[in-house]
């Protein structure tokens, strides 16, 4: 009689435990329950105002379709504010993304007196949260002359 062999690499399943099923519920149940708000508001906003005005919020559409989303994207004229933040947006981290690699490199790879200073003040600076200076940001764009 010979023995059953295993495969090298091959994982042998472990049987179902009731904990593990019991977990797997629980994470199932809280994954559904955090994604029924999101779901339920894009279906609203899927459906027509005049049908979800007439019908209620919790009935079976008759159709739907995209139109709220394209009349709250020409009335609040997006394109032109999607073209001035990639105006804005894109050089910023361009040039952050390369003045930073800069520095990292020349910290990391050469010798000198602040070495662990500066690479102390940088990972400060990256571990700072952001609302701790929106207060000075704020009070000097305050400042700016703007016409």
């Amino acid at each position: 009689m010979s023995t059953p062999t295993v495969a090298l690499g091959a994982k042998q399943r472990t049987p179902l435990r009731p904990a593990r099923i019991l977990l797997h519920v629980f994470l199932i149940g809280t994954s559904l329950a955090w994604l029924a708000p999101l779901l339920w508001a894009v279906f609203a906003a899927l459906r027509p105002y005049s049908e979800t005005s007439t019908k209620g919020y919790v009935s079976w559409p008759d159709k739907l379709n995209f139109d709220n989303f394209t009349n709250a994207f020409e009335q609040s004229d997006m394109l032109h504010y999607f073209g001035n933040t990639l105006l804005i947006a894109v050089p910023a981290v361009l040039v952050t993304l390369l003045l930073s690699s800069m520095v990292a490199f020349y910290v990391s790879r050469f010798d000198f007196r602040l070495n662990i200073f500066l690479l102390l003040v940088f990972t400060a600076g990256n571990l700072l949260p952001q609302q701790v200076i929106i207060t000075p940001l704020y009070r000097m764009y305050l400042l700016i002359d703007l016409p």
